[in-house]
């Protein structure tokens, strides 16, 4: 038994597979891999697959989340800073000032912020054709 990490782009109704290697070189190496994307922020689904003599026969962890394409198709380090500050905001201890029912207005609208431009959802049909995908029970 193993592991794989599956990647796969989400836009517009249709579903890409993205090599791992090639999401590998554009987030690591800062290389040019999504010249066609150019500009665009991207909706990634990463799903984790559990390995049974080579082929994938469930599905052991799913991850939902943006990433930002440079005009010249390389990784948006800005979009990516922010979206670790956003993260870091909502790991952050608690606003002192948040006490028993009362709740921060700015941890709500961080944790908000982060929803909509660091992570997506993706609805019920789509998440389960993304399984059908990595699981190979849907070709592409």
């Amino acid at each position: 038994m193993g592991f794989s990490v599956r990647y796969l782009l989400c836009r517009e109704g249709e579903v890409i597979k993205i090599p791992r290697a090639r999401y590998e070189r554009f987030c690591e190496e800062g290389t040019a891999e999504f010249q066609e994307y150019a500009g665009e922020v991207l909706d990634i689904a990463e799903l984790a697959v559990l390995l049974e003599n080579g082929h994938p026969v469930a599905v052991a962890h799913e991850s939902y989340f943006r990433v930002g394409v440079t005009d010249d198709g390389t990784a948006d380090t800005a979009f990516e800073q922010q979206s670790f500050a956003l993260a870091a905001a909502r790991i952050a201890p608690a606003s002192p000032r948040s006490a028993g029912s009362v709740i921060e207005a700015g941890d709500v609208f961080r944790e908000r912020a982060l929803e909509s431009k660091v992570t997506w959802v993706p609805s019920p049909s789509l998440k389960q054709r993304l399984v059908d995908i990595v699981l190979g029970r849907i070709k592409q």
